[in-house]
């Protein structure tokens, strides 16, 4: 963990007992004159011998061998960010967020089912902090009501540029293999209608399973969900360099590939639970715009990867192949940044959440059943499918 505790004023955590504290901290409240941080505690910046906790100290280095994990922990982390209260608020619980910390931030008892009697409730948690460069309103859920689009600051900033960035990811994994259509009719002598029909089923998988993702997204939170449709979209596309053999087996294979177009709504999700109404607009037209765009850059990728590879003396049939190989590990790799470096909700993850007794645990049959029956669902529904449908058109045609 590399953040920092306190900014220009220190810190005063009140705690009736230490074992409220992470017990690697709690360690160190017991004896505040120790000369080295309990173990696993590394990276935290301590006040001086005797001093409270939030009076800036010197830095505990990282050792030297996570340093690959530091690179990318000092690009998502901001660990040099100055940390302040949450607006409309002077005693939030919470968490820090980072390398090795998850749980529950900014819960107002007023509001959930904390209370003081919970754990998790101000009278027995320190106070959170977000970045100054954000504004936060307590009254909706602390969410950010203030952008900072060159911010990766967390969990707000950090979550947009996840999320748009896993949309990109999803789209251009998902339209990988359209512009290398003529190939594969060449090499595997497919028709014109069964290449057709690949198409169809690419586009149509994800019709039926975005009904199911968005009362998922409720009941689990949008991090877990699309960090795993990012995960089994390089699965079965790794399926597919394996597998695609004739017209069968591509059918099948992009209809499992299609599944991840479902990341649009876990998108759209997650800005609905990050930004305030001030800004929620612009988060989810950013985050959605940007992540479009994956499916025109797999238009350019897809063809380049493999006149490439062609042109080192690959046959067509290996290059179209081992084109696919880059999508599968874009997948992966956001994939792993999205589950690990991202929180659900400014106020952390729906699973501790719902596990400290804070959040109420949310059936995704209900949630479903609410939504589906509200007539502007169902509006918004024609008006998405008209603009959606000429998408897919263009980004799947082979032609």
């Amino acid at each position: 963990e590399m953040s920092t505790f306190g900014s220009t004023d220190p810190l005063d955590l009140e705690v009736s007992q230490p074992t409220q504290l992470p017990p690697a901290l709690a360690r160190l409240w017991a004896n505040p004159h120790a000369e080295a941080p309990a173990e696993g505690t590394e990276g935290i910046e301590f006040g001086p011998p005797g001093s409270k906790f939030g009076e800036r100290g010197p830095r505990k280095e990282l050792p030297s061998r996570v340093s690959t994990l530091e690179l990318v922990h000092k690009i998502f982390a901001n660990h040099e960010e100055t940390w302040t209260r949450p607006q409309e608020s002077t005693d939030v619980p919470g968490t820090r967020f980072g390398l090795g910390f998850a749980g529950v931030a900014g819960v107002d008892p007023g509001r959930e089912e904390g209370g003081p009697g919970n754990p998790s409730s101000p009278s027995n948690n320190p106070s959170f902090y977000y970045p100054a460069a954000l504004a936060v309103d307590s009254t909706q859920g602390f969410k950010a009501t203030r952008m900072q689009v060159l911010s990766c600051s967390a969990p707000h900033m950090r979550a947009f540029h996840l999320s748009w960035a896993a949309l990109f990811v999803a789209f251009l994994g998902w339209f990988a293999l359209a512009p290398l259509m003529p190939v594969l009719k060449a090499d595997l002598g497919l028709t014109r209608g069964q290449i057709w029909m690949g198409n169809i089923a690419s586009v149509f998988m994800t019709v039926p399973t975005r009904f199911f993702i968005g009362p998922l997204c409720d009941k689990f939170g949008p991090r877990t969900l699309q960090g795993g449709l990012l995960l089994w979209g390089g699965a079965t596309t790794a399926l597919c360099i394996l597998f695609i053999s004739d017209a069968t087996t591509l059918v099948v294979g992009r209809l499992l590939v299609g599944i991840v177009g479902t990341s649009f709504v876990c998108t759209q999700y997650w800005g609905a639970a990050m930004f305030g109404a001030e800004v929620v607009g612009q988060a989810q037209a950013l985050a959605s715009g940007w992540g479009n765009l994956g499916g025109g850059a797999a238009q350019i990728t897809s063809p380049l990867i493999y006149q490439a590879l062609k042109s080192r003396g690959h046959p067509p049939g290996a290059a179209w192949r081992l084109a696919l190989v880059f999508p599968t590990l874009i997948f992966f790799a956001v994939g792993f940044l999205v589950t690990r470096y991202s929180e659900d909700s400014p106020r952390g993850n729906y699973r501790d959440l719902v596990s400290a007794g804070i959040k109420k645990e949310v059936s995704a049959r209900a949630s479903a059943r609410a939504g589906y029956s509200d007539s502007a669902t169902w509006i918004l529904a024609l008006q998405y499918a008209a603009c959606f449908g000429v998408e897919t058109r263009h980004s799947g045609r082979f032609w």
